[in-house]
């Protein structure tokens, strides 16, 4: 199986303050997706073309966090990405989540903020009170991404 990680906004996971928490948030999903046998492609998500210009024939699971995560559910469609088993989302804005409803493809949804997910109605739907990289609940981020993918097999 094959993973597509798109990052969140370049401009910021690249600040100083925030840079090792990010890092520290990517590889350890990264870290998962091998540990399950995935391979990992990873972009960034001030991508230029469309979302099906990134994605590959091969591709099963799409993961994005924040502004990547953002541009998966506001770009998807299963019929452009008929071999996509799965996406799996950190911190989306609900906004764009919202039309994700309407696919019949398994989800996994990670939120940092009650606020930022209130009006989302998903059954893999986890709040998790923490900062924007999961900085205290890593391990317990990990565990719900290897039992989702373990799901998929």
């Amino acid at each position: 199986m094959k993973a597509l990680l798109i990052k969140g906004n370049p401009k910021i996971i690249n600040l100083p303050e925030i840079k090792s928490k990010a890092d520290k948030f990517y590889s350890e999903i990264i870290k998962v997706l091998k540990k399950n046998n995935l391979a990992c492609k990873i972009i960034e998500s001030d991508l230029k073309g469309t979302l099906k210009d990134n994605v590959t024939n091969d591709t099963d699971i799409l993961i994005g966090h924040s502004k990547g995560a953002s541009w998966i559910a506001a770009r998807y469609t299963k019929e452009s990405f008929p071999n996509v088993l799965a996406i799996i989302l950190f911190d989306p804005l609900d906004e764009y989540c919202k039309r994700l409803n309407e696919f019949n493809l398994k989800k996994l949804i990670i939120a940092s903020s009650e606020e930022e997910v209130k009006d989302l109605k998903f059954p893999n739907l986890i709040k998790i009170d923490d900062d924007h990289y999961f900085s205290s609940s890593l391990k317990e981020i990990s565990k719900f991404v290897e039992n989702f993918i373990k799901d998929l097999n």
